[in-house]
């Protein structure tokens, strides 16, 4: 629906007869209608409840998968970061030009062209992954961002106001007086990291245990399953199935330390995702004769990417950040390569953002004080 959206050249014109002004404003309403239906299309999948937990981080991060008949596999990061909702909308709504500064997994972009104070057209190219086997691809995406609020699409701009502006700069202020060396915090002192966040997938069947707990053990790197500590490199290395078999071998040999076990163990999800404020920006690939095909990248094809940001009511200087992507990379790319590359991405993308973070605070600042 969304993936062969194509803008014309000028030349097309001339074949419609239509005059400039009038072809322009009805293209424009065109993509708007189209950016609108993948940010609801983006706002039904994520409320999903078949979605697959496929891997935990030591930052309480995770994986999911859902699969589409339409779109095949669909992959989802979850994590919560220290940084208001909208403010972090605003910046990863405005900041395209600036994303290769602290994302690595992206070696261009750059903003083709504005449709609307919601809408716009984008252009970026992916650096190499998977061990370099997917080679770096171009997507030409048309972007929306909407705000929805206890289910509904609201007209509420991602922009802040003057006042919003003060209390951000305000909060940074305080947040850069009270930062300590490590901003990070651990599973175990967050365990409860996703706050409201329902994880009904947990609920489902759950992956069978591990046919040979030594294999676990010595993934860990563990001798002695009680008293030897997991370190947080091998908690990374945990996927759901190595999880469910520790829970196993905590019911026989009690673990004096955190496990990313504990997580799933504990939470309690709730029954709907709908509540709350929301916002959403979504893509998806348009074609533009305005940026060129070229021989130097192929043109991957983006079915749908998006970026939620779910404000927190009880802290709102939190947020969950959600990132949903479905690319097809064009190529005959085996299954496990594209499992490694998205999950490699989407863990990687997690401690980006939250390094990025860390300059956020000193940015409205700085702002601030070119003004004076």
């Amino acid at each position: 629906m969304f993936s062969k959206l194509f803008l014309p050249s000028l030349a097309a014109f001339a074949v419609r007869k239509e005059p400039f002004m009038q072809y322009y404003h009805r293209q424009n309403e065109e993509y708007h209608q189209v950016g609108l239906d993948c940010v609801r299309e983006t706002f039904e999948l994520l409320n999903a409840d078949d979605w697959k937990v496929e891997k935990l981080t030591n930052h309480g991060d995770f994986v999911s998968t859902v699969h589409r008949e339409k779109y095949g596999k669909i992959y989802k990061l979850t994590c919560r970061i220290k940084y208001p909702a909208k403010p972090m909308c605003t910046d990863f709504f405005n900041g395209v030009e600036e994303l290769t500064s602290w994302n690595p997994t992206v070696v261009g972009s750059k903003k083709v062209e504005k449709i609307n104070p919601y809408t716009d057209i984008t252009y970026n190219i992916s650096a190499p992954c998977a061990g370099g086997i997917i080679k770096s691809r171009e997507f030409i995406n048309l972007r929306c961002c909407r705000l929805f609020s206890n289910g509904s699409m609201c007209d509420e701009h991602f922009e802040l106001n003057a006042y919003e502006q003060q209390k951000l700069n305000k909060w940074c202020e305080i947040k850069m007086s009270t930062m300590t060396s490590s901003p990070e915090v651990s599973l175990a002192q967050n365990r409860n990291i996703l706050g409201n966040y329902p994880l009904t997938a947990m609920q489902g069947n759950r992956m069978e245990l591990l046919a040979n707990n030594h294999v676990l053990i010595n993934k860990l790197g563990v001798k002695n399953i009680k008293n030897d500590i997991i370190s947080q490199d091998a908690k990374m290395s945990l996927n759901r199935s190595d999880c469910e078999s520790l829970l196993q071998l905590e019911k026989e040999n009690p673990l004096e330390v955190e496990t990313l076990c504990d997580f799933i163990e504990s939470y309690e999800p709730e029954e709907s995702t709908t509540q709350g404020r929301v916002w959403i920006i979504a893509s998806s690939s348009v074609d533009s004769d305005k940026v060129p095909a070229t021989t130097k990248y192929i043109r991957g094809q983006n079915h749908i990417s998006a970026y939620i940001i779910r404000e927190i009511e009880e802290n709102p200087n939190e947020c969950i950040v959600e990132w949903i992507a479905c690319v097809d990379f064009k190529g005959n790319i085996p299954r496990y390569v594209l499992d490694l590359a998205f999950t490699t991405k989407m863990v990687d993308f997690g401690i980006y953002l939250r390094k990025y973070v860390q300059r956020l605070y000193q940015k409205p600042l700085a702002t601030t004080m070119s003004r004076e």
